[in-house]
């Protein structure tokens, strides 16, 4: 199955691979997973790389299983006891319990309960299933935080067997796991899990400018809520690209002014700049500084610096700059005079001053009085 799963992270849709997963499956099944030689625990029946090869009963949305026969054309062939059932019209599927309890259905047959249509239900089809796990980033995993609904403390192992089924992301060497109770539970546990993450990289024990946050909630075998916190070790170049998309995400929710413009700006200028210099070999050198310029320590005074460098060269006339020390990081901020239009495309050969003008950004920064035509640009 590992294999299978170098071939899925290449190409997700690759129809011998999932094929031959689902024969695993099916030939397999649960008990015999669990006791082959290699056993596949639950790490790999969640797996969301296989989430396309699940059927879902349409009735009650619990009830999945990996449709084999659909394979091997078992239209003609009766299954005694099936797990499931499905409408050969429109799709929909039964698990074995809802026909049970459905007095409609008679045995050799399947009453479609959406489109009404009788038939025999067979082959059933996969119809793909919700992610279960946590989403794949495909990095190891600095640290965990974990909160378990209840006042009794996880213990570590139960922490490890949790992460094994619903983390699908390896574990780094040395990574800590902190595993806490939660009593009563609240819709506030994500927002205590990000903070923590936070303070943690604030007291040295995660390395700041080289992780991720993610996290979701899932419930344990018990029935109970956990909530999952991890700091993934991503690649320079992924978490320049997860901050930028996290950073326009968040300036869709927030009001128009002069600093959301700014942010907006820098945002999509460091997409432009990352994808330009991407394939150069100092790009993993330049990325993580980039990554530390919008995050939002950095970000938030940069702009404010920003705001009183720019009013000050529209009042003078003159070249407006302010020397802003962030612990070992040191940042100028310049606004520039220009007469016109023309000296600023040649102050900038580059071609940034033509990205604002196609992009709008400098129609838009008029708006804002960061930019003023006919004489201090």
């Amino acid at each position: 199955m590992d294999q299978i799963f170098v071939i899925l992270d290449y190409d997700p849709d690759n129809r011998q691979a999932l094929g031959l997963a689902m024969v695993i499956f099916g030939a397999l099944g649960k008990t015999k997973m669990l006791n082959a030689e290699e056993a596949l625990t639950d790490r790999y029946l969640y797996d969301s790389r296989l989430d396309s090869v699940f059927a879902v009963c349409s009735a009650c949305r619990r009830s999945s299983w990996v449709p084999d026969e659909c394979l091997f054309g078992f239209q003609k062939i009766m299954v005694q006891n099936p797990i499931g059932l499905q409408c050969q019209e429109c799709g929909y599927v039964m698990c074995r319990k809802c026909l049970e309890q459905n007095p409609s259905q008679s045995s050799g047959t399947f009453a479609c309960l959406m489109c009404r249509h009788i038939g025999n239900g067979k082959p059933v089809y996969p119809t793909g299933r919700l992610t279960r796990q946590l989403k794949r980033f495909g990095a190891p995993v600095q640290l965990v935080v974990l909160f378990r609904e209840g006042p009794i403390p996880p213990s570590e192992d139960y922490a490890r067997k949790l992460l094994d089924k619903w983390n699908p992301d390896p574990l780094s060497l040395g990574s800590e796991v902190i595993a806490l109770p939660v009593e009563p539970w609240s819709e506030a546990v994500s927002s205590r899990g990000f903070s923590m993450l936070d303070d943690l990289a604030k007291n040295g024990r995660l390395r700041a400018d080289t992780f991720e946050k993610n996290g979701g909630i899932v419930t344990d075998d018990d029935g109970l809520r956990v909530a999952i916190f991890r700091a993934l070790d991503l690649p320079p170049e992924n978490l320049l690209d997860l901050r930028i998309a996290a950073l326009k995400r968040e300036l869709t929710s927030q009001p128009s002014s002069a600093a959301h413009f700014l942010q907006e700006l820098m945002a999509d200028h460091f997409e432009r700049v990352s994808t330009q210099y991407r394939p150069q070999p100092n790009y993993r050198r330049s990325a993580p500084l980039w990554t530390r310029l919008i995050s939002p320590p950095i970000l938030a005074p940069t702009i404010a610096a920003l705001l009183e460098a720019l009013p000050r060269a529209h009042q003078t006339g003159q070249h407006s700059w302010i020397v802003l020390p962030l612990g070992k990081l040191f940042i100028i901020l310049s606004a520039i005079p220009a007469a016109d239009a023309a000296s600023v495309r040649a102050y900038f050969q580059g071609g940034y001053f033509g990205f604002m003008e196609q992009n709008g950004f400098l129609a838009r920064a008029e708006t804002h009085d960061l930019v003023q035509r006919g004489g201090v640009h």
